[in-house]
């Protein structure tokens, strides 16, 4: 068990592309005990991106790395019904003055570069698919930056101080079929930030993002219908089970 994240994408590059960029909104609650909630929304015209649910497992380390991490998915909307869900793997590291001097600088635009928070923000290097390439398995890099779920609002994210000792509250809750027990969906609290990811009898994919219990992003026609014991808690959660609270 660890601490509960809230996690930032600030920037990807794939193997194919010069720089690195950030064409979505990408968050990321994790709960201590590896469960996440992963909504990567298309920032140009926020139309349907990626939202994905599953568990994060260390792994052996790879050479070079401080961590390494396979994410195995349980709902993920690039995948048929039908079909099992992916995973990929990650490796992490903190970027040192030498990492960014030698081979990371050179990756950035001008203006991103100034604004770099060397300080904050971490590397994640691995291969995936890529859904802009047909699903071709691809390299990528990408920084990520972990946030204050308390002191942060959506419009001003604030970088979480290294070796904080703040304890957030979380909550995990999921939705499971009767039948077989197979995830329809999952909400995950971390601080004042929630984000749910779920799907309706049609099995068509709903998501949410909240703020102090206010909508601050919502996809699917029937977000309200799933999700609404979350906008207002007077409501009951008969349809969701809670399984974790710390």
């Amino acid at each position: 068990m660890f601490e509960p994240s809230f996690s930032r994408r600030v920037f990807i590059k794939w193997e194919h592309e010069e720089k690195f960029n950030e064409p979505t909104s990408t968050w990321v609650l994790t709960a201590p005990n590896g469960d996440f909630v992963d909504t990567r929304i298309n920032l140009k015209d926020e139309s349907k991106s990626w939202f994905i649910t599953g568990s994060e497992k260390a792994i052996k380390i790879k050479k070079g790395y401080e961590s390494s991490i396979e994410f195995v998915h349980v709902l993920d909307n690039f995948t048929k019904w039908d079909l099992p869900p992916g995973k990929d793997v990650g490796n992490f590291k903190q970027i040192t003055s030498d990492d960014w001097d030698v081979s990371l600088k050179k990756l950035f635009n001008y203006d991103d570069a100034k604004t770099f928070n060397l300080a904050h923000y971490r590397l994640e290097e691995g291969c995936m698919e890529n859904a802009d390439c047909n699903n071709v398995i691809q390299d990528y890099k990408e920084i990520w930056d972990s946030l204050d779920p308390i002191n942060s609002t959506p419009d001003s994210l604030i970088s979480l101080v290294k070796n904080s000792k703040e304890k957030f509250k979380c909550q995990v809750y999921k939705i499971l079929e009767e039948t077989n027990g197979r995830e329809l969906g999952r909400f995950i609290q971390v601080g004042k930030f929630g984000a749910g990811v779920a799907v309706n009898s049609k099995k068509e994919y709903q998501v949410i993002r909240i703020y102090e219990n206010n909508v601050i992003y919502h996809f699917g026609k029937d977000y309200e219908d799933i999700f609404a014991c979350f906008l207002n808690n007077s409501l009951p959660k008969s349809s969701w089970k809670l399984c974790l609270d710390c």
